[in-house]
């Protein structure tokens, strides 16, 4: 048995790249996420930890999630990770399971 059991993966992801442009008029670089995913994927979810702290009388609260999928060779720490809610997440770490089994995401919500 592998690392990762099908009846595992019960969330639907989308993953983007960050794409870097450059404007022709000036010449400024600018970088934004794609518009489109580039793979959408069944994950496993684990909620990690929480976080609030007072910052500039505000509470601020952080979520850490780790999604797990299938082996992939194209997910990037610059990528974005976007959950079956619509939330955002951005990748703080990226591990392989296994012999190109799975990869495990180390995500934290995206404030905006």
């Amino acid at each position: 048995m592998g690392v990762l059991a099908a009846g595992e993966l019960d969330r639907l992801i989308k993953l983007y790249h960050l794409q870097t442009s450059q404007n022709p008029t000036n010449g400024e670089v600018s970088t934004a996420f794609a518009s489109t995913p580039y793979a959408c994927q069944y994950a496993k979810r684990v909620d990690m930890k929480g976080t609030k702290r007072l910052i500039a009388q505000q509470v601020t609260s952080q979520q850490q999630v780790e999604y797990t999928i299938r082996y992939r060779d194209d997910v990037s720490e610059t990528d974005r990770l976007i959950n079956e809610d619509g939330i955002a997440f951005e990748i703080l770490q990226i591990a392989k399971l296994g012999r190109r089994e799975a990869l495990s995401l180390l995500c934290r919500a995206v404030m905006t």
